[in-house]
């Protein structure tokens, strides 16, 4: 799956997902509740390769929060970690991965896995930690190669704002974050541009401005 599926994933389980610009983190993303909603906020500094695995890990989170408690144990979180591994990388992708490239030298099983992970859509090290569980003794240095497939892809903040037109990039977050949008567009009424700009991190006021009447106009539409 890619990172949009993913995303699509988190509507049908009735998250809400908000973009934030995180401080200095090595948080990608995490889960909490707000009013009994559940809600994962996302980095916007995240590569889209790495963004898969924290939202299904999240997804996990929200999903057995039965208790509505936020705290959670180690044994949690790895359960969360277990559950979102086999889902991204199933068993049979694993198996045909290792056995094109277990006879090979590193070079070519590196080649092997950029291939395999520009097309999927992931990080190579997460499909080498899901390897290492099946087979400990395999072992690769891959941080170099890791961090150049990254550059081909961008940040989510940046699929985000990929264009200057105000139209677009409402579109693009409403693609990516269609429950949390239409609390927004219900209650836009209500909210200054100020507060518009602080919610989609814009820091220029006429940008703030044309977001709330491009969101105005948008609800206007909507109730014909």
């Amino acid at each position: 799956m890619d990172y949009k599926e993913v995303f699509r994933l988190l509507e049908n389980l009735d998250i809400h997902v908000i973009f934030r610009d995180f401080p200095v983190s090595r948080l990608y993303a995490f889960y909490t509740r707000i009013f009994e909603h559940r809600v994962v906020f996302v980095d916007l500094k995240t590569n889209v390769l790495d963004l898969i695995f924290p939202l299904l890990h999240e997804s996990v989170h929200a999903i057995r929060n039965e208790s509505k408690k936020l705290f959670v144990d180690d044994e949690e979180e790895e359960f969360c970690d277990i559950v979102a591994s086999y889902t991204q990388f199933p068993e049979t992708y694993i198996k045909q991965i290792y056995e094109m490239i277990v006879d090979l030298d590193p070079p070519n099983q590196i080649n092997i896995l950029k291939q395999f992970s520009q097309t999927n859509h992931h990080a190579i090290c997460g499909i080498i930690k899901r390897i290492k569980d099946n087979h400990s003794e395999f072992d690769l240095s891959y941080g170099g190669a890791d961090t150049n497939l990254k550059k081909n892809f961008p940040k989510i903040g940046e699929v985000l704002s990929k264009t200057d037109n105000v139209r677009q990039f409402l579109q693009n977050y409403q693609n990516l974050s269609p429950i949390f949008f239409d609390i927004l567009l219900d209650k836009v009424e209500n909210l200054n541009q100020r507060k518009l700009g602080e919610i989609f991190s814009m820091e220029s006021y006429l940008d703030m401005v044309s977001i709330r009447d491009e969101m105005l106009q948008m609800k206007k539409l909507r109730s014909k």
